[in-house]
């Protein structure tokens, strides 16, 4: 009888391809520091090649800045709304959330508002999705923000670990 081990399991997940996640942030100076701190968070998840983060500050010069988002969001099957006062503000990320919202309904990928900062959201096409963090509470009024971004991680695990669970027929191409 075949054990699952850590390393044979190991094995079996690096065949599939990695949860695509699409970030959606303003272009704020504010906004970005906490991208970059999500990033941080999901670094783990990252290194051994089970998530894909994507966000608009990885386009590089040249590229034509609304396909290659609208590509990664396209792909993605778990998208991201870094909500604050600057996201709700954004034209790129109203459309963003457009799409987004569409996808969802299709069951072609889960959306995720995570509260970046106060800001009243209550009148969004997703006022009604389940946030992060959970309480509600934006994650620049938590005493220890790590806290707060430990719940993200934990949601993005969670979804990459179903991710996995999937039949390699169903993921690859």
């Amino acid at each position: 009888m075949d054990r699952m081990t850590p390393s044979n399991k190991e094995n079996r997940t690096s065949d599939l391809p990695p949860l695509e996640i699409f970030c959606s942030v303003a272009q704020d100076q504010q906004d970005e520091a906490l991208l970059r701190t999500l990033e941080q968070h999901l670094s783990p998840l990252q290194r051994k090649r089970r998530i894909v983060l994507r966000h608009q500050g990885q386009i590089i010069a040249g590229e034509e800045h609304r396909g290659v988002i609208e590509e990664w969001e396209r792909h993605a099957s778990l998208i991201l709304l870094l909500v604050s006062p600057a996201f709700l503000a954004s034209d790129a990320c109203n459309q963003q959330t457009y799409l987004a919202m569409q996808r969802q309904k299709a069951g072609d990928a889960h959306v995720i508002p995570i509260i970046l900062r106060p800001c009243d959201w209550s009148a969004t096409s997703f006022a009604d999705l389940q946030c992060l963090p959970r309480n509600r509470k934006p994650i620049t009024r938590w005493n220890n923000r790590d806290q707060a971004w430990q719940e993200v991680t934990e949601e993005v695990s969670i979804h990459q670990a179903l991710h996995e669970q999937l039949p390699l027929d169903a993921v690859l191409p």
